[in-house]
């Protein structure tokens, strides 16, 4: 016996609305004074920006190390997504991180939070020397100011570029020396440079 079967039915693809797109959206709900609808295009704009920025400062992190390799990026940073998400869409708020692996499974991750909530924090330990933990170090570069934290088999280098966003990276079993060559002043720049376009 033959049964009537129903046409298959097949997922069109999503379509990809462009930037420009948005833009003009959110220009017809403002004159249309449709304030929540602006506000949603905006922010959908804005994520599209946010998301063609994170590949620039992605391509200028430094190379990896001899012996290291360089892991698959993470879509999203879900700890920095959700900060950024409860600080509101005026923060400009954006992590952007990526880790590497060395041949014994040692790892080394690197992190910049692009306008940093916390950039006051490090700023008044910069200025004052007695809010310097113990085993800290003040690193100066060209024009910025980090520390350098090191024990417990771990090196930690924390760099404030331009005086709003915050450059992490933490290695294992690695010297205060290796760290520093990593983010030595020329990939400073680089990422410097990638943040402001």
């Amino acid at each position: 016996m033959l049964f009537a079967l129903a046409p298959q039915k097949r997922a069109s693809q999503e379509k990809v609305v462009t930037f420009e797109e948005r833009m003009t959206a959110a220009n017809k709900a403002w004159a249309e004074t449709r304030f929540g609808g602006c506000t949603e295009e905006l922010k959908a704009a804005l994520a599209l920006v946010q998301a063609n920025h994170r590949e620039v400062i992605l391509a200028a992190m430094p190379p990896a190390p001899a012996g290291w390799t360089v892991l698959t990026p993470k879509k999203t940073d879900e700890g920095g997504a959700a900060m950024a998400a409860m600080l509101g869409m005026g923060s400009g708020m954006l992590p952007v991180s990526l880790d590497y692996k060395n041949e014994s499974g040692q790892r080394m991750s690197i992190n910049v939070l692009i306008n940093s909530p916390m950039i006051q924090m490090m700023t008044m330990a910069f200025s004052n020397p007695a809010y310097l933990e113990e085993g800290s170090e003040l690193i100066e570069y060209k024009d910025d100011k980090g520390l350098l934290k090191t024990g417990k088999g771990k090196a930690e280098l924390q760099v404030v570029l331009d005086s709003k966003h915050l450059l992490t990276c933490e290695a294992r079993d690695q010297s205060a020396e290796w760290i520093l060559a990593v983010m030595s002043q020329e990939n400073i720049d680089k990422l410097k440079t990638a943040i402001s376009r």
